[in-house]
């Protein structure tokens, strides 16, 4: 596997996102840190998250424990 530890990473289970005024998509394929222009995972709220229609999928998160 490639991995960069100095790059920041979306939550996958995170319920929305914060977009900086200088983001760069390209920032995420360059060598080294991208903090600074990256989207970030935010704290939401989650009785007031607004699904707008979508259903949560109903499976066991302990079951993608181990992969």
């Amino acid at each position: 596997m490639r991995f960069d530890p100095q790059k920041l990473l979306l939550d996958p289970y995170g319920r929305a996102v914060a977009v900086p005024s200088d983001y760069d998509r390209m920032a995420a394929s360059r060598h080294g840190d991208n903090a600074a222009h990256a989207m970030k995972s935010v704290v939401a709220p989650a009785g007031k998250y607004d699904w707008e229609g979508d259903r949560p999928l109903r499976h066991s998160y302990a079951k993608n424990r181990d992969l």
